[in-house]
């Protein structure tokens, strides 16, 4: 099953998806915070939690790379 959110930083939209895999892992897939990856299913509420500051890390990194 897999579920699709959105979150909102600074007055903007992101989403994100997670994705329960076979192995009991969970699929975290946010473009907007650069990350696309399993996570274990404890460690999902922190990255959650965390994704607005991982959100607005990326946007940063991406403005000090020139695009």
């Amino acid at each position: 099953m897999k579920i699709t959110a959105t979150l909102t930083v600074h007055h903007k939209r992101h989403s994100y998806s997670l994705e329960k895999q076979k192995d009991g892992t969970v699929r975290v897939v946010c473009k907007s915070a650069n990350i696309n990856q399993d996570f274990l299913a404890e460690d999902v509420s922190d990255l959650l939690l965390d994704l607005p500051q991982l959100i607005v890390a990326e946007q940063k990194y991406k403005e000090g790379q020139g695009g």
